[in-house]
């Protein structure tokens, strides 16, 4: 019996050494597998991360060669000054910009100048490349930066070169700092030689440091990096005190290199659980094996979680880098397809129009509809040129005296047929004490024009929008309150699209869903104009029972008298009859239809191809032959600025003062102001608006005819 019992201990023993031993060999080699596992997970990664950089790099290639190409084609002279794209530099994707010279001067967005005739980026540029110029220990700021570069040219004269920046330290070492399991991983980015251009590590970029340092005086490993600099795809490395390594790989497109190691805190961690694990479990073998395998089943069922977690995290971080790529074109592709369904448009009703000339009334249809489309497409091109005028902080307020009930009939004359037409069933009701007040009406008429256009296509037949203008009292003294509540009874908006309302470009439904035309700018330019004004914007909605906007501006009061002194716009045509116009302007069809619209009036048109024949016709004619001229601004020889002022100065004075009225495609506030400074009398914007060019033509002969 005692020898069965001892034989049943060695048993005992040996079993329990054989499962120790077991359960030994089983932490070793789940340790490795763990480290082999955490070493694919990390070349994964990297070649993951070497795709981000490399598409950062060529974003930055893109971006300079565009933004080149804006500022060359919005050059009106030989001169540029980087201040003028202040919006574009804040918007652009670059940390900061700069801008060479043609001389080598290097200028910067604060005023700063530097010599730059020595750099990459001045005498590439000059010699018409593009590119990129990596700069260590800058002169300016002593760290690493990326500097991407692309000429501008006025006429295919070199005016200089635009630099955009990356901040190694901020850009690139924001994209290198990534964890793994919470852990920050070391990552080295590298030059075409070796050289280090970031870390996610802290270390001083104006000392040289190469790859080949991390081997830490091992002449294998030295060896062994600079052989994987040589190769095309990702390769392992072992590296000093880490037991998972790490993972060299050349970025496809910009040839850098980039190191990136696995933690070894998180491999030393998942180990220790192993080790703690086995321990354990020896303990409890010692007690009872069936404890043993239980703790077994619970450790795979752990351990199929991490790995689980660590496939979720990977595939979360590829959503994410597909949602940043999908939101860089998202702009582009919603631009793209509004502008191209009313060109779709214009295209085929001109093309029908050929073909049925002689059917009276499919002609009128096609006109019809041409307009339509060209009233959307103008629409869409205004609100993006609007929405960077009020991000460039160009806006400027021009109040003058209103009357309310004046300002309310004309907003409902411009709606009521459309609404009538389509079923829906229009109301105003305007309810103030002070009738007249001090406003900036196009700002206003903007405003509600946007409101009420929406109202107008999202309310189906049958439906109704109301508008009510009340006012109430306003702690300013000389000052009211106009509130003015939009109501219709349209397809609503959901509670969840409510907070993004009054973002740029979001749409609850796009154009290619509701069938209805929009930028998503509408909307943000409503809110900023409101803002701009010191009033407020409030939006209650419901998807199917439909929207209200309450709008409170504040007014400074005016008087009857202030009101009556405004300019008045009514149009008497037999004021133009056999008005002789001088008409500068170089583009033939511009031309062609300004001249058709300017006959069809009553006037006489001669034409001038640029601003320097234009001075020449007026000087060579007869006293009184001329009674005013029309000035394109952008002109060959010369412009319709340099033609204003010479006329100006003309030596006759009955030809020196002759009206001058700019007519051109530059039409923001700016621009009129350059033209009053040039001595023209007023401004028009292309494209031509006949009513609006006879309305100004009328106040100066009017004013005229006063002298």
């Amino acid at each position: 019996m005692k020898k069965n019992r001892l034989n049943f201990l060695w048993i005992i023993a040996l079993v329990f050494l054989i499962i120790v031993a077991s359960l030994s060999v089983f932490a070793q080699r789940n340790s490795r597998r763990v480290t082999e596992y955490n070493r694919t997970y990390l070349a994964d990664n990297t070649e993951k991360m070497a795709e981000i950089l490399d598409n950062e790099i060529q974003n930055g290639y893109s971006n300079i060669k565009i933004l080149s190409e804006l500022v060359s084609n919005s050059l009106t002279g030989p001169e540029f000054d980087i201040s003028s794209i202040q919006h574009l530099i804040n918007n652009s994707v670059f940390d900061f910009m700069e801008f060479a010279d043609k001389d080598g001067m290097d200028h910067n967005i604060t005023g700063g100048v530097s010599d730059a005739t020595d750099r990459k980026y001045y005498l590439d540029a000059k010699a018409g490349n593009s590119g990129m110029e990596l700069i260590y220990n800058s002169r300016a700021t002593h760290e690493t930066l990326l500097m991407f570069y692309s000429p501008i040219y006025y006429n295919d004269e070199f005016v200089g070169s635009l630099v955009g920046v990356y901040q190694a330290a901020n850009r690139i070492t924001n994209i290198l700092s990534d964890k793994f399991f919470g852990e920050l991983a070391t990552a080295y980015l590298a030059d075409e030689n070796g050289r280090v251009i970031a870390s996610s590590k802290e270390f001083d970029s104006n000392v040289e440091m190469y790859l080949t340092d991390l081997a830490e005086g091992d002449e294998k490993l030295e060896k062994e990096i600079e052989s994987a600099m040589l190769v095309e795809y990702e390769k392992n490395l072992m590296l000093p005190n880490n037991d998972v390594g790490g993972c060299i790989i050349k970025l496809p497109i910009s040839g850098y290199y980039m190191i990136r190691s696995f933690p070894q805190k998180v491999n030393e961690t998942v180990s220790g659980q192993t080790n703690k694990m086995v321990y354990e479990l020896t303990a409890f073998v010692v007690v009872v094996i069936g404890l043993f395998l239980m703790y077994i089943v619970v450790f795979f069922k752990r351990e199929h979680r991490e790995v689980e977690k660590a496939k979720n995290a990977a595939e979360s971080a590829r959503k994410e880098a597909k949602k940043a790529n999908t939101a860089k074109t998202a702009f582009l592709f919603n631009m793209s397809h509004d502008i191209r369904t009313p060109m779709n448009a214009i295209i085929g009703f001109r093309d029908l129009l050929e073909k049925y000339q002689e059917n009276p009334e499919k002609r009128q249809d096609y006109l019809d509809k041409i307009k339509n489309a060209n009233d959307v497409l103008l629409s869409i091109i205004n609100n993006v040129l609007e929405m960077s005028r009020i991000e460039s902080g160009t806006l400027e307020l021009n109040e003058v005296a209103g009357s309310a009930e004046q300002f309310g009939d004309s907003i409902a004359s411009m709606f009521l047929e459309m609404m009538t037409q389509k079923g829906i069933k229009f109301t105003k009701e305007v309810k103030v004490n002070n009738h007249f007040v001090f406003c900036d009406p196009t700002k206003i008429r903007d405003v509600f024009i946007n409101i009420l256009s929406n109202s107008y296509k999202y309310t189906n037949p049958g439906g109704s929008v109301d508008v009510s203008l009340e006012e109430i009292p306003s702690e300013k003294e000389g000052y009211v309150l106009y509130r003015t509540t939009v109501t219709d009874t349209g397809i609503g908006m959901s509670e969840e699209f409510l907070p993004h309302l009054f973002e740029e470009f979001s749409r609850e439904s796009n154009t290619t869903d509701s069938r209805i035309e929009g930028t998503g700018l509408g909307m943000p330019i409503v809110k900023r104009l409101i803002e701009f004004m010191n009033g407020e914007i409030e939006v209650h909605s419901k998807r199917g029972e439909g929207t209200t906007f309450i709008i409170t501006l504040p007014h400074r009061i005016a008087t009857k008298e202030d009101y009556k002194g405004q300019i008045d716009k009514s149009i008497d045509p037999e004021i133009f009859k056999g008005k002789r116009i001088l008409l500068a302007e170089d583009n033939d069809l511009n031309a062609e239809i300004a001249t058709e619209i300017l006959t069809d009036a009553g006037f006489l048109t001669e034409r001038a191809e640029n601003g320097k024949v234009c001075c020449k016709m007026l000087r060579d004619a007869p006293a009184h032959y001329y009674d005013i001229i029309l000035m394109d601004i952008q002109m060959p020889l010369m412009n319709g600025y340099d033609a204003a002022m010479e006329i100006r100065q003309m030596g006759d004075v009955e030809k020196a003062e002759i009206p001058i009225v700019a007519i051109t495609a530059n039409a923001f506030d700016e621009d009129k102001k350059a033209a009053f400074r040039c001595g023209m009398n007023g401004h028009l914007p292309k494209p031509i608006n006949v009513k609006g060019v006879m309305e100004e033509l009328s106040i100066i002969f009017r004013q005229n005819a006063r002298k």
